[in-house]
């Protein structure tokens, strides 16, 4: 990083564009590689700023983490005047993303009123790794609770991942039936369990339950070193100093589930973090991100409090309303723009009913994809070539060259008649 800075630095337009490509593209790197492990990227902290984050609908995180990275490069440095380009260049870059966030909202805002309302119960148990929920006696506690819930007005209840553990209600009748009959008589639910498919393996399934009609979708994206071992060949030594490592099958890919009174998209858990996975589910037609996630493994760390953040900005970036139901917290209920409408207490048992709206409008990330984001990344390769094309001026060094001087080279370049660098 430091390396690339000191070289980008001394060519205007490379360092303020091609820095924040590469940034990006590192970003995406890390969001495959070894399956990938997406974690807090940058982007996330424009959540701290008006306006900004709304943008995530039309390019999604990585355009945030863009135009972030790019606005710090533009901060101007001790000694530099307001009116130097770089500082001029800032002021206009905050403006049009105040503005453009502006309208962005404003027309989220109006979708939002047209959409219909529906009330949802979330139910967080507080079980954690030390004091977990067993067995039916656990799984009629669970059903009482949800039917005060269906008491208050929820349609939907919502479980976390992992809310009782010893139950199969997809291997025990007597346990389907407890549910199905919960679905027939008080509301929907929609909860987690473990699946046994006989030699295809295990799968971690959302089970959603409406007027006794059952539909499931089973995780797809798995968390690495902790549901499963990828590379198993090459990491094999994992399963000799662990033994908390899971041994889980993917699912078959993201799809949503429609037999409830409307259709969700559940991804669970580790996937609320990739933007690509929660889209393909709303491109087909959630009209609402239902997240069951079990939390607990993070104990009093700042993991839960930064899975909400990343929750927030899929929010924004399909504009839908989200439900986070957790074993411990955070437990939340986000608008879709990005708002944190309603949450639970962490760490103790605690549930609720809210209302939310069933979106069916498809926002320009939704429907398309980064393709904003990738003129920018590619704009910004691009400029990484005007180092190669440039004309030193006699007796000025390569610092003191300006983006414009470096803007106009790069129209040469794309035009497909850039001027050669003559050697001195």
């Amino acid at each position: 990083g430091f390396i690339s800075f000191r070289l980008l630095s001394r060519h205007p337009l490379a360092f303020l564009l091609g820095f924040p490509a590469l940034w990006v593209l590192r970003d995406l790197l890390v969001e495959t590689l070894l399956t990938g492990f997406p974690w807090c990227r940058v982007g996330l902290w424009t959540l701290n700023l008006p306006l900004w984050p709304q943008w995530a609908s039309l390019g999604g995180v990585h355009f945030l983490s863009f135009t972030l990275v790019l606005a710090l490069l533009l901060l101007p440095r001790p000694g530099r005047s307001w009116r130097h380009p770089y500082s001029l260049a800032l002021l206009v870059l905050l403006g049009f993303l105040a503005l453009g966030g502006s309208f962005l909202q404003h027309w989220n805002n109006r979708q939002d009123e047209q959409a219909r309302v529906s009330r949802i119960g979330v139910l967080q148990p507080n079980a954690t790794l030390e004091h977990p929920l067993y067995g039916e006696k656990a799984l009629r506690a669970l059903l009482n609770d949800s039917a005060t819930l269906a008491h208050q007005g929820a349609e939907w209840v919502v479980w976390p991942e992992y809310s009782v553990e010893r139950v199969y209600p997809f291997q025990n009748p007597a346990h389907f039936n407890l549910l199905a009959r919960f679905s027939r008589q008080q509301a929907g639910l929609l909860a987690c369990f473990n699946h046994q498919r006989g030699s295809d393996g295990v799968f971690n399934t959302v089970l959603l339950l409406h007027k006794g009609v059952a539909e499931t979708y089973a995780k797809h994206h798995l968390v690495p070193f902790g549901e499963y071992i990828p590379y198993r060949e090459v990491f094999s030594f994992v399963d000799r100093i662990s033994s908390g490592v899971s041994d889980y099958t993917p699912g078959d890919g993201p799809h949503i589930l429609r037999s409830g009174p409307w259709p969700a998209a559940t991804p669970i858990c580790f996937e609320i973090l990739f933007p690509e996975l929660v889209r393909q589910m709303v491109a087909q037609g959630g009209t609402v991100l239902l997240n069951p996630s079990n939390d607990a493994w993070y104990g009093t760390s700042s993991a839960p409090a930064q899975l909400l953040m990343m929750s927030r900005v899929r929010a924004i970036e399909n504009r839908r309303w989200l439900v986070r139901a957790t074993t411990t917290g955070y437990s939340a209920l986000i608008a879709p723009d990005g708002t944190v409408r309603h949450t639970l207490p962490t760490h103790q048992k605690a549930q609720d009913v809210w209302n939310l709206r069933i979106r069916t409008d498809l926002s320009p990330f939704t429907r398309w994809g980064g393709h904003l984001l990738w003129f920018f990344v590619a704009l910004g390769l691009l400029s990484l070539l005007t180092p190669f094309y440039e004309e030193p001026r006699s007796g000025a060094s390569s610092t003191d060259r300006t983006p414009a001087a470096d803007a106009g080279l790069l129209a040469r370049i794309l035009s497909g008649s850039p001027k050669k660098r003559r050697d001195s």
